[in-house]
């Protein structure tokens, strides 16, 4: 029998692995963003505690965290629909919504138009 305090746990666990893949996932078009990192763990703890108490003869952690995680997605996911909240990746007028990848684009192309008009050309060759 899985007890509320460990679908807690469990559930929490499978939020951070969904956390975590979900950060690594944006990190090419958003910064890090502690709040909406900590979302996941949170509900989907606490889907994983409602998991635990709605079904106590089940003892599988994997189909608790299975449950958790799904219920946590559709949560969130539909969250974000009702408000209208659109993906930071699609916010490009704001200098603070840029990931460190396009950052990093900009400060190589502001260093090849301060080089040499032959150093520049031998930097598109390689």
């Amino acid at each position: 029998m899985i007890t509320p305090s460990k679908g807690l746990l469990v559930g929490f666990l499978a939020g951070l692995a969904t956390a975590i893949l979900g950060a690594y996932k944006d990190t090419t078009f958003e910064e890090f963003n502690k709040r909406t990192f900590w979302r996941s763990p949170i509900i989907a703890g606490v889907y994983g505690a409602l998991g635990a108490s709605l079904f106590p003869e089940n003892e599988s952690k994997l189909l608790l965290a299975t449950f958790a995680s799904t219920s946590e997605r559709i949560t969130v996911e539909t969250w974000k629909a009702v408000t209208n909240q659109p993906p930071a990746k699609f916010n490009w007028g704001s200098e603070l919504d840029k990931g460190w990848f396009w950052k990093k684009r900009e400060i190589e192309q502001r260093e090849r138009a301060e080089t040499k008009p032959a150093e520049n050309l031998a930097l598109c060759w390689h």
